[in-house]
């Protein structure tokens, strides 16, 4: 299995999923990433969706929504999320 986060997260949950998974009969698992980039670069939920599970993919950046939508299957949300309640103005860097 490959991992993709940039920190090891995904392997780490991989690791937990399984042992969980011995533990009990339910196998659907779902996820939540804010900030999901372009769905594959330093993602931490990537090769959990491609074990099957089901989530959801917050980016505000509609440049990488694009790619977002080319390399994933999951559901997507064009925003941005805020401990402030809202609207604001997101700066975003163009990207290569």
């Amino acid at each position: 299995m490959n991992y993709f986060s940039h920190s090891g997260q995904d392997y780490f949950v991989h690791a937990l999923m399984n042992h969980m998974s011995s533990c009990s009969e339910q196998n659907q698992y779902h996820f939540l990433d804010l900030g999901a980039n372009d769905g594959i670069s330093n993602s931490s939920t990537f090769s959990l969706e491609k074990r099957g599970w089901i989530g959801l993919l917050v980016e505000p950046n509609t440049e990488l929504i694009l790619k977002l939508v080319k390399n994933r299957s999951s559901l997507f949300v064009n925003a941005a999320v805020s401990d402030k309640s809202g609207m604001s103005i997101l700066r975003t860097s163009k990207i290569a």
